[in-house]
């Protein structure tokens, strides 16, 4: 499933910032899918996070993380 963001670029709310940003991690969260890139984790998936703050995001489903049976 492929999503382009923004889906309208002349509508001003879906080109913010806070916008984009918010809809991609949702998206994230709620569908898992497998991320594939290059150094994504130190430096894509990282300002990501870092602009979610700066948004007043709080990415909960996105940061979620499964649980670890193994530590009892």
């Amino acid at each position: 499933h492929l999503l382009a963001l923004p889906r309208d670029v002349g509508d001003a709310v879906q080109t913010a910032e806070r916008h984009v940003v918010g809809t991609f991690l949702d998206a994230v969260g709620e569908y898992r899918p497998q991320l594939v890139g290059y150094n994504s984790i130190n430096a894509d998936l990282k300002i990501l996070l870092q602009r979610a703050v700066v948004n007043g995001l709080s990415a909960a489903a996105f940061c979620r993380r499964p649980d670890k049976p193994w530590e009892g």
